[in-house]
Formats: structure tokens, C-alpha cells, sequence
């Protein structure tokens, strides 16, 4: 992500409008949305970075499937916090895989991206 997103809601996309690569241009930075190229084994990894006294439960999703989810939370600490969470996920292709904020529980604060700390989503094909 480019910048931070002030007060996010719940059941929101994440777009990460930086792309530092794309190779068969799956992932789309206006929509937050990777559509997958071809049938195979994929490895994701997210990371979300909170703001002092904030909580973000995030969630990968594969179509309308949850399939991983992280909760960053500095609610008690007076401090920015970062969580990183990782999945291996057989995906088919014209799936869509994207992050999303959790639909059913709240969030406070807002989700950091800056140069100290970079919210960020890869993914990659492993066979």
C-alpha cells in the first residue's frame, strides 16, 4: 500500500496500489483482486501494520472463502504493531484471491503503510 487507510470498515478490500511485479498482470491495483492465471499449488502472504492502540482482524479469501486470517492489535500497547500471516492454497484458474477486513468484528485505528512500515500482499505459483 502506498499510503495508510484512515478508520477502515469492516468487510472492506484491500488495495495495494504499489506493484513491484506482476507477471501475467493477475493482480489488478485499482480492485485489490488477483484472478488466477492457472490451476496450481499458490503460496500468499499478507501484512498488516496497525497505528498505536489499533486492532485490524484481516482475512485472505479465495472467491467468497476465508481461507487464512490474522488479527494486528497494539489495543493495549502503546505502539505500532505488525502481523505477517501466510497460507498454501490450491487455487483454479479464474479464482479470485484477495484481503479483506474481517465482515462481522470491528476495527480501530487505522492500517499503516509508510516507509517505517509497509502493508503489503505477494503471492506466487509452486507448482
Amino acid at each position: 500500500m502506498n499510503t495508510c487507510e484512515t478508520n477502515p470498515g469492516s468487510h472492506q478490500t484491500s488495495i495495494f496500489d504499489v506493484v513491484k511485479s506482476n507477471v501475467g498482470s493477475a493482480y489488478n491495483k485499482h480492485s485489490g483482486l488477483f484472478t488466477s492465471p492457472d490451476h496450481g499449488i499458490y503460496v500468499f502472504i499478507w501484512t498488516i501494520a496497525v497505528d498505536y492502540h489499533g486492532y485490524v482482524y484481516s482475512e485472505i479469501i479465495v472467491n467468497s472463502d476465508p481461507i487464512g486470517r490474522i488479527l494486528t492489535n497494539s489495543e493495549e500497547i502503546n505502539d505500532e504493531h505488525t502481523v505477517t500471516g501466510i497460507v498454501v492454497a490450491v487455487v483454479n484458474q479464474g479464482d479470485v484471491v484477495y484481503i479483506r477486513t474481517n465482515p462481522a468484528v470491528g476495527i480501530r485505528g487505522r492500517i499503516l503503510s509508510s516507509a517505517l512500515q509497509r502493508t503489503s500482499f505477494s503471492g506466487w505459483k509452486i507448482n
